[in-house]
Parts: C-alpha cells; structure tokens; sequence
C-alpha cells in the first residue's frame, strides 16, 4: 500500500504515518534528514523509544542536527552518523516499510508532505540501499556532547531575566 500524504495544520498525517511504520520495524529502524527534527514530535519519539524498548536497532543519519537530539538518540542507544549528502528525508522499518518526505524548510510544523509505503519491500530495499550508501562516508557520533547541550550553554550565558540573583542580599530578599 502506497499513500500520498499532504500538508497540514500539525503534521498529524506524516506523525500518523511514521508511527504506523516504527511500530511494524522488528529488527532494524532507519532514520535519515537533515536535522531529524521528526525526533521532537513527542509521539514519534515515544514510537522510536518504544521500538527500542522491543529490541529494534536505530540507525541514524543526519546532516544538521540540534545537539539536544543527537544526545538524545545517543543516549537511547541509537547508531548516530553524520554526513553531509542527503537528497531525502525517510524513516524505513525493516526494509519492508518506509514514508518519505518531500524538502521542507527547518523547524517549521504544517509543512511535511510525501508518501508511506506500508510492506512495499522492492521500493523499500531502493531507500535503504541509499540510507547504507550516505552512511558509508560518515562520521559515527557515539559519545554524549556535554559542551553542546543546551544545559551547557544556559550555563555559559544565562539569561538575564532582570532579577538579582547573587547571595549577598539573600537575608534581606527573604527576612524584609
């Protein structure tokens, strides 16, 4: 079965889609985009969790992503490559199932639009030959990036939120 799935307001049909598809992975889940910005959904993460949590393998590969998420995936015990070349944006399960998403800009909800392949194994078998050619020439991501997170870097640079914060008046701000 193949589905077109067009824009819309919250990106419920690619969600919808892709957790279809990760809950059919049994052995291997492939994540490949720019910045697996997919991953902030918090109901596909939970379906990327939970296909972990069933003995799934997650293998990912990115071309820009946010630290936050790459920790993230790395810490769930995920394979996080990164690389440069990237034509697609798909998410396969087991090589039998896919959704493929057409570019779309960063960030931006309401804007994914493209296709399932629910137990196409031919087309599918074409996607991850094309996921294992990129992750060929990639960097493997396999430690947590402290000095990247956005913990790490509140603390560098806190935000000025206009209230005294040092100690020295503590008595006062409490006892007057």
């Amino acid at each position: 079965m193949i589905e077109q799935f067009s824009r819309d307001a919250a990106d419920e049909r690619f969600r919808k889609y892709a957790c279809e598809v990760i809950g059919l992975a049994r052995r291997d889940l492939y994540l490949l985009g720019r910045h697996i910005g997919s991953y902030r959904y918090h109901d596909v993460a939970k379906c990327i969790e939970d296909a972990k949590r069933r003995g799934v393998a997650i293998h990912v590969y990115a071309r820009d992503p946010e630290a936050d998420t790459v920790n993230a995936l790395v810490e769930l015990g995920a394979e996080v490559f990164i690389g440069r070349e990237l034509k697609d944006h798909l998410l396969i399960a087991d090589g039998d199932s896919y959704v493929k998403l057409k570019p779309h800009p960063r960030g931006g909800m309401g804007v994914r639009e493209g296709e399932a392949a629910i137990n196409e194994t031919e087309r599918a078998q074409k996607e991850l030959a094309y996921f294992k050619k990129v992750v060929g020439d990639a960097k493997r991501k396999t430690d947590f990036s402290y000095e990247n997170s956005p913990f790490a870097k509140a603390l560098r640079n806190p935000p000025n939120w206009g209230v005294k914060t040092d100690s020295s008046n503590l008595e006062e701000a409490f006892f007057s």
